[in-house]
């Protein structure tokens, strides 16, 4: 008998149970939905901005890193023109030197030679040219003047001035 009293008991706590669950669904369906619709309204309310910044943040790292590398790409652009037109003024600036130089020398000119007990002395009109850069020419037109070869000889040289004594200019070996 106990324990039929005891299932009794149980089915009607169970029963209480559903019945009181059940009324409160059937008296206000759209108030639990209502409250459940307002829950996820105002989690999406709070959580949005942090959301927001999220997706800006990704968007802006994702620009930065195209813009950077647009940006690097275009410095090393810059750079190898930069190198091209230093090569560029490199080889101007090189052919405009040996213009240079080759104008100098071709402006030396001896004006007189002398053989001497001490070696040969030559007066040269120098000009711009220095006395190293001139000497084949300086050679070839003393061994003109001369009129034999100095191949491996010493020339002693003397600056031209016009009305002015020459000035020693230095010593030059014949090659």
């Amino acid at each position: 008998m106990d324990d039929e009293n005891r299932g009794d008991s149980w089915e009607s706590a169970r029963s209480r149970y559903s019945r009181r669950r059940h009324s409160d669904d059937r008296a206000d369906p759209w108030g639990r939905r209502f409250v459940v619709a307002m829950s996820i309204l105002l989690a999406v309310v709070i959580i949005y901005p942090w959301y927001e910044r999220w997706v800006d943040s990704v968007i802006a790292a994702r620009m930065l890193e195209t813009l950077g590398e647009e940006f690097e790409k275009a410095g090393e652009d810059f750079r190898q023109e930069s190198r091209a037109r230093a090569q560029q003024s490199a080889r101007a600036a090189d052919a405009s030197r040996r213009e240079e130089q080759r104008l100098r020398i071709a402006r030396v000119k001896l004006m007189g030679a002398t053989d001497g007990t001490n070696g040969a002395v030559v007066i040269v009109d120098l000009g711009d040219a220095t006395l190293t850069e001139s000497r084949d020419t300086i050679c070839k037109q003393a061994s003109a003047w001369l009129r034999r070869d100095l191949a491996r000889v010493a020339l002693r040289v003397q600056r031209y001035r016009s009305s002015n004594p020459a000035i020693d200019a230095g010593v030059v070996n014949c090659p």
